[in-house]
């Protein structure tokens, strides 16, 4: 039977989770505060606190080993890199419109970003924080779904309007 060990006071409207730093912390996104709270595993604590400009946010994803994470900032039209050790957005990467969903390769080399509605995905390498290439699909009103890899390294993305899945590489 679960019991409840503790309640963390985090930012208003708290959305998304996300483990970085080998497992030791997790990020919360709260779009309600427009923040990040980085908690601290080991003394169930917020160690920080990460402010974001924009109001409205898509998904969030983190290095599992590193200190970077990711937000896809739809006011703004980008993807926000945050800094979880130093507790700052450190650089964005412009893509418009912003994507709703985003996937670590299993090594986390990559990031790919999913633009729903644009039928667009972009592969980022997350060292250089760069745009490797995209590949833009023939898309109905309801876009593309989420993505999610398999351990070979392959992508699958629901094509929703097409009733198929795609595959890349």
């Amino acid at each position: 039977m679960p019991s409840v060990l503790t309640s963390i006071p985090v930012g208003a409207g708290p959305s998304r989770l996300a483990f970085t730093a080998a497992r030791q912390r997790l990020l919360v996104l709260s779009t309600g505060s427009r923040t990040v709270s980085v908690i601290d595993l080991a003394t169930n604590t917020v160690a920080g606190t990460i402010p974001l400009s924009g109001s409205s946010f898509a998904d969030f994803t983190a290095l599992p080993t590193g200190p970077l994470a990711f937000v896809s900032n739809r006011t703004n039209s980008r993807i926000d890199v945050l800094d979880t050790a130093a507790f700052t957005v450190t650089t964005s990467i412009t893509m418009s419109p912003a994507p709703e969903f985003l996937a670590l390769t299993p090594d986390s080399a990559r990031l790919f970003a999913v633009q729903t509605t644009a039928g667009a995905v972009t592969a980022i390498d997350t060292t250089t924080l760069s745009a490797l290439g995209s590949l833009v699909f023939t898309v109905g009103g309801n876009g593309l779904g989420q993505p999610v890899f398999a351990p070979n390294g392959r992508v699958y993305i629901p094509r929703r309007d097409f009733d198929s899945l795609l595959v890349l590489e």
